[in-house]
């Protein structure tokens, strides 16, 4: 079987390669550098707070607590009680602060994708000297 039917399919019409890709298509446009320098920011900072807020939210609650005997007097809810209230509620709110920054820069980088992923594949240039769309 390895005639004259054999090498006809072998030799059969092939594909035409595709054309090579141009140099603007291959490396995306670095476009909305602003914005992307923003959901940077908001990233790190979101971040910092996520790790950093409920650190600082014990430790302040421990340092109060600490001396808490003497400001009784002063603060009515300056209790143990109210030192762990105090460090509960300041974790929960600075973790959910920095998710919301989290929250915000994916956003940004989420708007950036969108629009890469709509920008029109193949864009209509007029050639000068014909005045027709060249594709």
């Amino acid at each position: 079987m390895e005639g004259p039917q054999h090498q006809a399919r072998v030799w059969g019409a092939q594909s035409v390669p595709d054309a090579p890709i141009a140099a603007s298509e291959a490396l995306p446009a670095r476009k909305y550098l602003a914005l992307r320098a923003v959901a940077t920011v908001y990233r790190i900072m979101g971040w910092v707070v996520m790790i950093g807020g409920p650190l600082f939210s014990i430790a302040l609650a421990v340092i109060a607590a600490q001396g808490t005997k003497e400001m009784e007097g002063l603060i009515p809810w300056a209790s143990e009680v109210g030192m762990v209230g105090l460090a509960f509620f300041g974790v929960v709110i600075t973790v959910l602060y920095g998710l919301s920054m989290l929250a915000f820069a994916d956003l940004c980088y989420v708007l950036i994708d969108i629009e890469r992923n709509t920008r029109p594949k193949n864009k209509l240039k007029l050639s000068a000297s014909h005045g027709s769309p060249v594709v």
